[in-house]
């Protein structure tokens, strides 16, 4: 298997890789959580100045876990890509 040498460009193709991918599924897990509790709320008849001060705690509880989560996958995520000119492989070390 040929190595390629990490280049500044290499690395910033792998970062943002799993930038954009760890932030839209960050995005769509608090998105979620927002409209599944704000619905719950709607049912329930509660005011508006309520509604934000629980979601607005909930998601301070939840934040670190979500982030965790989304940036889990989204490296995975990551980890399979194939790049245009390289992909990347986790490979046993050879002492």
């Amino acid at each position: 298997m040929q190595q390629v040498e990490l280049s500044r460009l290499i690395a910033i193709k792998i970062w943002w890789s799993f930038y954009w991918r760890s932030i839209l599924l960050m995005l769509g897990l608090t998105m979620g959580t927002t409209i599944v509790l704000g619905m719950l709320f709607a049912l329930t008849g509660a005011k508006g100045d309520r509604l934000a001060a629980f979601i607005s705690g909930v998601m301070g509880v939840t934040s670190l876990p979500a982030f965790i989560i989304a940036s889990i996958k989204g490296m995975e995520w990551t980890l399979k890509k194939k790049f245009s000119d390289f992909e990347i492989a986790v490979i046993p070390r050879q002492d």
